[in-house]
């Protein structure tokens, strides 16, 4: 149940991204666009966003105690 609450959670989050990018951000480079087009490119970068921040949490998992050794030095 709890798997299910968060991939619903991290979906949404991930197409926010993607339609904030297609509508805010892709018309500044293109200036007109199929809406087919525009479906596909959102589920790409649906695609491309999770596999950052799939890296990005691979990437911090990796980082161990570094993390709080680094927070008291900001301090």
């Amino acid at each position: 149940m709890l798997f299910v609450i968060v991939y619903s959670t991290v979906a949404s989050g991930l197409n926010a991204l993607a339609a904030v990018t297609v509508e805010d951000f892709l018309p500044l480079l293109i200036t007109r666009i199929p809406p087919e087009r525009e479906a596909l490119i959102s589920k790409m970068l649906v695609f491309v966003y999770g596999l950052v921040s799939l890296a990005l949490a691979f990437s911090v998992s990796k980082l161990g105690n570094m993390i709080l050794q680094v927070r008291p030095a900001l301090l």
